[in-house]
């Protein structure tokens, strides 16, 4: 759980709305969505994670949450949450995959609400309600994670309309496409190829990590911000593109994560394709078309890249850049 403002101020609605009532083992209720929240790590599903049953057990309205200063992504999460029971559940748990703020929050709910060692007293009740919550969690474990990768190249072609790759003019959404599909081959983790799609949106567009995480939930997030370079807006690119690709670099270096390096070199590896395709038809001319036009930095770049990613050698992705970058820029 992290602590903000509007973490804090979810906790003492959270409070405030549950302080008197009991759970099925006559425990204090708000330890309940106090642990989810702990599961969590995203502002909104922390915020969302406190607030998921206020509406449903308290009478609460989305206006009176509003009012309070929720977040509107956040109100449309608990809406989802907020089970309506002329539903039928497994179809009020298929919709909540959509969001990925509720399908955060409504996972941590199954996981606690299936720990059996929470009551005294075991029924056979409770290990059917148990099974009925094995079948959700299938659900949003399952379609909801494929769905993931589809609205995330939904977003990134709609961030990235009508901008243009340097050096050969093609739309600039076939880099993240190509990236992504990239990052497929050395894994099959939804989150992580989502962040493959969306890896330049915030570093290219007006949408902010903020943005990302209300719609793709706080690793995908975190996953985008460990891909985004600073632009130091307001100075010249040419003038920076040194001090960000050693900051580039030192992330790299000191970076444990294997999902961001794959991510990494799926963007990388898409470049250097494009680098040796183009220059086979344009030559050093090529170089012209980027803020950095000497390429022997290029070359630095991306020779140190590889080199910083041992753990990933034996993958065709990695062997392939490494043949391009030799190919393009020397050995």
């Amino acid at each position: 759980m992290i602590y903000t403002e509007l973490t804090k101020k979810a906790m003492k609605i959270c409070f405030e709305a549950h302080k008197n009532q009991l759970d099925k083992s006559v425990m204090p209720y708000v330890f309940h969505p106090f642990h989810l929240a702990e599961q969590l790590e995203g502002e909104y599903e922390v915020c969302a994670a406190l607030l998921h049953d206020v509406m449903e057990d308290t009478g609460a309205s989305p206006d009176d949450l509003r009012k309070e200063g929720i977040p509107e992504a956040v109100v449309e999460a608990l809406l989802l949450l907020t089970h309506d029971k002329s539903v039928p559940y497994l179809e009020y748990v298929a919709k909540i995959g959509e969001d990925p703020v509720a399908r955060a929050v409504k996972l941590a709910d199954l996981r606690h609400n299936s720990d059996l060692s929470r009551l005294d007293t075991v029924t056979e009740k409770d290990r059917n309600r148990v099974l009925k919550y094995k079948q959700a969690v299938e659900i949003l474990g399952g379609e909801a994670e494929d769905d993931l990768v589809s609205r995330a190249a939904s977003f990134a072609a709609k961030a990235h309309a009508g901008m243009k790759r340097k050096g050969n003019g093609l739309p600039y959404i076939l880099h993240p496409f190509e990236a992504a599909s990239i990052v497929g081959t050395m894994t099959d983790d939804c989150e992580v190829i989502a962040a493959a799609m969306l890896h330049d949106v915030v570093e290219d567009t007006p949408f902010t990590l903020s943005d990302i995480e209300a719609r793709f939930g706080s690793r995908v997030a975190a996953l985008v911000g460990a891909e985004s370079e600073n632009k130091r807006e307001g100075i010249p690119p040419e003038q920076t593109w040194r001090v960000r690709k050693e900051e580039a670099i030192e992330s790299l270096r000191s970076c444990g994560d294997a999902a961001a390096k794959m991510i990494l070199l799926g963007d990388k590896l898409s470049n250097m394709r494009s680098f040796a395709r183009d220059y086979k038809e344009q030559g050093d001319a090529l170089w012209q078309h980027f803020n950095q036009k000497d390429p022997e930095m290029h070359g630095w770049y991306y020779r140190t890249i590889a080199e910083l990613m041992p753990e990933l050698r034996d993958a065709d992705a990695w062997q392939e850049y490494d043949v391009l970058v030799r190919r393009v820029f020397g050995k």
